[in-house]
């Protein structure tokens, strides 16, 4: 009988929240993800284009570099631009979630609105859909 070996997907957690970047990556990992972590935009996007992960869920609010400049940076770069990303964050302000639905995200979730569980649920359905 033959095993077809898929390899582990990769998520880059871009959040400058310890306890919940943590939180988050226990959950993806008994998941069977592999996780990364970068704490800052810059350092973010440095891992993007080191380790081309499956997927990554990025904080629009952080120190330094927000959420929005990563993804401006990331669309710009021809190497990053098709990039999946969910954006999880706080900020619930209309303006700041169709600034990034503009920079072809593949969706906006309020932290405060999903548990962990739903949001390894909502990666799963995104690289589901785009295989």
């Amino acid at each position: 009988m033959n095993k077809v070996h898929t390899k582990q997907k990769v998520i880059l957690i871009i959040d400058d929240d310890e306890f919940l970047t943590s939180l988050y990556a226990q959950k993806f990992v008994s998941s069977g993800y592999i996780v990364e972590v970068a704490q800052d935009g810059d350092e973010g996007i440095k891992k993007v284009s080191e380790l081309n992960p499956d997927a990554v869920i990025l904080d629009v609010l952080m120190h330094g570099k927000d959420g929005l400049d990563v993804l401006k940076e990331l669309r710009a770069n021809s190497e990053t631009k098709d990039q999946l990303v969910l954006v999880l964050s706080n900020l619930d302000e209309k303006q700041k979630i169709g600034e990034c639905q503009h920079q072809n995200i593949f969706d906006y979730i309020i932290k405060a609105h999903v548990t962990p569980d739903e949001v390894v649920e909502r990666i799963k359905d995104m690289l589901e859909t785009e295989k």
